[in-house]
């Protein structure tokens, strides 16, 4: 397969468009997937007060099971998630006063999953569905990559939900 990722920016947004350009270029037809991942330690972050604590860690959406935290210690108990396949919905890594999301288009059937990489190292991602591609053949996938601060309004207009992790 030939892919061609092409991040497209926007002066002023913290929302980033993303285009996965698939090509087969075998001589038999393939049904690929889409790895859209975002990987954090469990630090917390310097100078973050010890009087109160707020969630760092990763985060999902769906239409169905709505918004919830995934915590470090459930990842380190490989707890399984709530909800692993949906058509619309996103994954996110929440920080205190920031936010990154990836958001792949609506109803596009979506895989999500958690798990613990290696010591003090965590993921969360969603494999999105590609139609099988004949030889030649080309798909374009598009998501959404938010990457900024948890600005309720500004996080509204990105995906359903978003606005929650603030």
């Amino acid at each position: 397969l030939k892919l061609v990722e092409t991040y497209t920016f926007k002066r002023g947004s913290y929302n980033i468009a993303v285009s996965h350009e698939l090509t087969n270029v075998r001589a038999t037809a393939t049904t690929p997937q889409i790895y859209l991942q975002l990987t954090r330690d469990s630090s917390k972050a310097p100078g973050e007060s010890h009087f109160y604590s707020t969630f760092t860690g990763p985060a999902m959406y769906t239409e169905g099971s709505k918004f919830h935290k995934v915590a470090f210690s459930d990842l380190d108990a490989d707890k399984p998630l709530k909800v692993t396949q949906a058509k619309e919905g996103w994954i996110a890594m929440v920080q205190h006063y920031f936010v990154a999301a990836m958001v792949p288009s609506e109803g596009v059937e979506r895989q999500f999953y958690a798990r613990k990489l290696d010591a003090n190292l965590y993921t969360i991602g969603n494999l999105v569905a590609v139609p099988t591609l004949q030889p030649g053949q080309s798909h374009v996938s598009a998501s959404n990559f938010y990457i900024g601060p948890q600005d309720q309004r500004g996080l509204e207009t990105v995906a359903p939900g978003l606005d929650l992790v603030s």
